[in-house]
């Protein structure tokens, strides 16, 4: 009984995990491990599976204080990260690269793109939203004419993904081992 529980939950683990359909571009907020606070490093990730390169990106944060340029091919003077935007609170990011660069080439995996800062170390107080109503997208294809890209999911983990699913592979493991002696 405890088996078919503990592959019931796996089952959900994995499908949480994966998305129903593979989005073009993936951009995820993943909390660094092993950190104790005050100040909380979230690495954001961007994937792109699409045949379009990413040229320049924005995204509308909440709980997040500050945003590391850490990625060579970002272009900082260009690249800006404006705190309270609209006045509802939340803070604007705009990522644009160096000229002639793309942010995210196609085939582009988990490419990190820097580091969000944030007092928060809880999916539940801080989130990443599309900048539609800031640029008209929150995607944009390659210069001069940058297309919208309307093809993507923004997430927020509190772990590496796989973090669970190998946590609970492993108990179950453990615990089908601990029957069979």
């Amino acid at each position: 009984m405890l088996k078919r529980i503990l592959l019931g939950g796996l089952l959900l683990v994995v499908l949480a995990v994966s998305p129903a359909r593979a989005a073009s571009i993936s951009v995820v907020a993943v909390l660094n491990p092993g950190q104790s606070g005050p100040i909380y490093g979230w690495s954001l990730v961007i994937s792109n599976v699409g045949g379009v390169g990413v040229g320049s990106m924005g995204l509308m944060l909440t709980g997040f204080d500050s945003f590391d340029f850490s990625n060579p091919v970002i272009e900082p003077i260009d690249s800006n990260y404006v705190h309270d935007l609209f006045g509802d609170g939340r803070d604007f990011l705009l990522l644009n690269p160096d000229m002639g660069q793309l942010l995210a080439p196609p085939g582009t995996n988990q490419l990190l793109l820097g580091t969000l800062s944030s007092h928060f170390n809880n999916v539940g107080q801080v989130a990443i939203e599309n900048a539609d109503e800031a640029l008209g997208g929150t995607f944009f294809g390659p210069p001069p004419l940058y297309p919208v890209i309307p093809d993507f999911t923004l997430a927020v983990v509190p772990e590496p993904p796989g973090a669970s699913l190998a946590l609970l592979a492993l108990a179950a493991l453990r615990t089908a081992r601990r029957r069979v002696v």
